[in-house]
């Protein structure tokens, strides 16, 4: 398994446990508009998980850039992989 793998699948495994669901049907293309849990208040514990995961802090233009899982590996990658 490759970093960008590796990556990818602790994200998945952080979405699951913000969402409480150990099904979480994990895709770069799914958003919030997509889950019905994931509220603005899900959103910052969402991040906030992320950003203990990875031990980083996003940037606000980086945040603003966030609209899909797609978008949050693409950020991810970028940081821990430049």
């Amino acid at each position: 398994m490759d970093d960008s793998e590796l990556i990818r699948k602790r994200i998945e495994k952080v979405f699951r446990e913000v969402f409480s669901k150990p099904s979480f049907v994990f895709s770069p293309g799914l958003s919030a508009a997509d889950v019905p849990e994931w509220t603005s208040l899900q959103h910052v514990r969402l991040i906030a998980a992320l950003e203990k995961e990875f031990a980083l802090q996003f940037e606000f233009s980086e945040l603003v850039e966030i609209e899909t899982v797609g978008d949050i590996i693409r950020v991810i990658e970028q940081r821990l992989l430049t």
